[in-house]
């Protein structure tokens, strides 16, 4: 396991010291969450990503096969979408989605994952290259996944984040409100949600302070475990069933593909198969059999969580970039016509680049064992 210890601190005193009211938005859906968690997303993404082509049935990746079934419903579902004249209602949403078929692809917000996922193929190549030059076989997946589906999945999704969920509110003033907000939005907040509480379970605070401005030191630990947590987090083993209709409880070797992580695949799906409930002593045994497998290829799932630390290592750098990259947005929507819509945008991406600028992050790795 790896140790780092990292300080982020707000450069100048706010307006506001730390209360109970404030303390999580304060420090970990600010502090940690637009740092740590917005570095490392890339590769949480990733580590989903390699249990859906390590699997394989009809000749193609589980993966693929997902993209292939998912892509024109989703396609056929953002067409009906486009043909409402007002926004949806959220009851209206999950009617819609039931009746393309998607409600089993949308299951746990895995579908939205991968195409995250997917769409960011580039990035994550970059970042694991060490593992992937050795690992030809998920190399090739994945760069074929990246040529065949990614243009394709920008286009669609980008249709499915335009479209809307209405909310319409009035204040105690009587002043009504449009709030509504992308379909997309409540989705994002999930996965954003479970892919960060992933991470914070592997930190300890070392010391923080309770003034303006903040000063938050905490340890980050990385182990190779967080890969199996996020599997776990998403259910994928119950996703794989709904998808494939596979009932009984061990899969098929054949489901697997062949590559570095072919046996450790295999048995973690043994072990999330078996209801321990009903036979607690073979439970065990698929746990044990799983444990045995990781050792087994704790090399390749070192380099993964290598590659971790290196994006934690670098939180400083990417929060650079953000505020680069915000800087050139907000610089693109003011030399545009400005409505009253892109003023509030404006706004708020104002008010994103000033806090972000007003953060420092350190890190220093103290344990590499």
């Amino acid at each position: 396991m790896k140790k780092i210890e990292i300080t982020i601190k707000e450069k100048d005193k706010g307006a506001r010291d730390l209360s109970l009211l404030n303390l999580r938005e304060e420090l970990v859906n600010f502090l940690y969450k637009d740092t740590i968690a917005n570095s490392t997303k890339a590769d949480l993404h990733f580590f989903v990503l390699l249990f859906f082509v390590s699997i394989k049935t009809d000749g193609k990746t589980f993966l693929e096969k997902i993209l292939d079934e998912g892509i024109p419903k989703f396609n056929e579902l953002n067409e009906s979408f486009s043909k409402k004249k007002s926004y949806l209602s959220a009851r209206e949403y999950r009617r819609m989605v039931n009746e393309h078929g998607l409600s089993v692809f949308f299951k746990n917000d895995i579908f939205f994952v991968l195409i995250e996922a997917v769409l960011n193929v580039g990035e994550m190549k970059e970042k694991f290259s060490d593992f992937l030059n050795e690992n030809e076989a998920i190399d090739r997946v994945i760069s074929s996944i990246e040529t065949k589906y990614s243009k394709q999945l920008l286009s669609s999704f980008d249709n499915f984040k335009s479209s809307k969920i209405k909310d319409d509110r009035y204040d105690e003033y009587g002043n009504y409100h449009d709030l509504s907000k992308s379909v997309y939005r409540t989705v994002r907040m999930r996965n954003s949600r479970n892919l960060d509480l992933n991470l914070q379970r592997y930190t300890s605070v070392k010391r923080i302070t309770s003034e303006s401005p903040l000063d938050l030191t905490f340890f980050q630990h990385i182990d190779p475990q967080i890969i199996f947590d996020l599997w776990e987090k998403y259910h994928v083993v119950d996703y794989m069933k709904s998808i494939l209709h596979f009932g009984s409880e061990y899969p098929i070797p054949s489901n697997i593909a062949a590559n570095v992580l072919y046996d450790l695949v295999k048995k973690f799906i043994n072990w999330k198969s078996v209801d321990g409930k009903k036979d607690r002593k073979l439970k065990d045994k698929t746990k044990g059999e799983f444990e045995i497998s990781k050792r087994t290829v704790a090399a390749p799932l070192e380099k993964l969580t290598l590659r971790l630390v290196d994006s934690v290592l670098k939180a400083d750098k990417r929060l650079e970039r953000e505020i680069k990259d915000n800087r050139k947005q907000l610089a693109n929507m003011q030399e545009k016509n400005i409505t009253f819509q892109n003023k509030e945008a404006i706004k708020k991406l104002q008010e994103r680049i000033k806090r972000l600028e007003g953060v420092s992050i350190s890190t220093k790795l103290i344990d590499d064992k």
